[in-house]
């Protein structure tokens, strides 16, 4: 483009010596691709999963968003094609799945899983235990249950 001013009707610039000014630049032409959408929720509460990384990719074509607070996320302009839809984040275990786009717009909305975490506890007692024992339920004293328990012990050991 010279730079001079055009009328919009105008295919070239008013100077006779320039050359003919040209249509919309290649990435003006290419056609916006869809919008895919969706929810992120927690599988077992049915909670909003925020922050979680989602990526869409291909060979040809990778995005990458975060939901927002209510679990939401937005991808644009993806082209039409398949893909796979990943997603992951702190306290979930990842997960992928396939998606195809092919119209303006397209929602997945996905169900992810908490990490689960176990603790081992370990008690501690005067007496071995089986291994089998370790396992079945106990009980908890408190306060004076354990003040009496402690009593009889030691009358018990007296007598013994």
């Amino acid at each position: 483009m010279c730079g001079h001013a055009i009328q919009p009707d105008t295919p070239r610039c008013p100077r006779p010596d320039h050359a003919p000014l040209r249509g919309p630049s290649a990435a003006a032409q290419t056609p916006q691709g869809a919008t895919v959408t969706g929810t992120i929720t927690n599988s077992l509460s049915g909670d909003a999963a925020p922050n979680v990384v989602v990526v869409i990719d291909s060979p040809k074509f990778s995005q990458t968003v975060k939901t927002g607070a209510d679990g939401k996320f937005t991808l644009v302009n993806v082209p039409p094609g398949v893909y796979h839809l990943s997603v992951r984040g702190d306290g979930y275990l990842s997960s992928r799945s396939d998606i195809t786009v092919s119209g303006p717009s397209q929602t997945s909305d996905l169900r992810i899983d908490p990490e689960l975490h176990y603790s081992e506890v370990t008690s501690v007692s005067p007496d071995a235990r089986n291994q089998f024992d370790a396992y079945q339920a106990t009980n908890v004293l408190g306060g004076q249950e354990l003040t009496q328990r402690a009593a009889g012990d030691a009358w018990r050991d007296a007598a013994e």
